[in-house]
């Protein structure tokens, strides 16, 4: 018996009933709204882990309460319903984060088949973000594992340095320890995270050209070169 939470929004009374029995026989905990108005109120008193929600609602629309239940909890495993559904109707409802959009009435082992699916997608990635709480942090997009003292130091000082727009930062390390890793969460957490991220590998650059590579040259700066070029221009 599976206990999860399912709300099923609709307000054709035969379609939840249908819903209803076929999901308590599978060991899920059904509650019922008819309408946009008991929905809201019934998702925010019962946090449930699924959402079975209709199109078309006699006072608002399906959409919107997707929206809406997923800036809530974006966690939230979401199927759409619909007797009238088209290819850019599903197409915009999974790309606003519902895992399936399924036409009314739904096909039993279909419906089945979703639900669990989603609910096991839900919890995949529940155990990726409480792995990653464990096991360090995350700015700004970038991961950061680890989660010893110098690790947080390292966080520390990340977050103390990217605000900065001046300061000049040397990262030093044995090879594989995370430099570039650093570097992006620097950048990504800092006041020019619009702008792209450059790696540049210095090695791989002539002594005598690196200089011109990184900070641009004045013309006739060595044998060949014409004009006036900056790093930025080279970019």
């Amino acid at each position: 018996m599976s206990g999860e939470r399912i709300l099923v929004v609709d307000d054709e009374k035969l379609i939840r009933q249908y819903i209803e029995a076929l999901l308590t026989a599978e060991g899920y905990e059904v509650i019922l709204a008819e309408n946009a108005a008991t929905a809201r109120s019934t998702f925010a008193e019962s946090a449930p882990d699924a959402v079975i929600l209709d199109l078309k609602l006699p006072d608002g629309d399906g959409m919107t309460l997707l929206k809406e239940f997923l800036d809530s909890d974006p966690e939230t495993a979401t199927l759409m319903l619909s007797a009238h559904g088209d290819i850019g109707t599903a197409v915009e409802a999974v790309k606003l984060g519902a895992y399936s959009f399924l036409e009314k009435p739904p096909k039993t082992e279909v419906l089945l088949a979703t639900l669990a699916n989603a609910l096991e997608a839900r919890s995949l990635r529940r155990t990726v973000s409480g792995l990653r709480r464990q096991t360090g942090w995350q700015l700004s997009g970038v991961d950061i594992v680890g989660r010893s003292q110098a690790m947080r130091r390292v966080v520390e000082f990340i977050e103390k340095v990217a605000p900065s727009e001046s300061a000049t930062v040397l990262i030093r390390g044995e090879s594989g320890v995370g430099k570039e890793v650093v570097a992006q969460a620097i950048h990504a957490h800092g006041a020019r995270a619009e702008f792209p991220f450059l790696e540049i590998n210095c090695t791989a650059l002539p002594e005598n050209l690196l200089e011109s590579e990184l900070f641009g040259h004045e013309r006739g700066a060595f044998t060949d070169e014409i004009g006036r070029a900056s790093c930025r221009e080279r970019g």
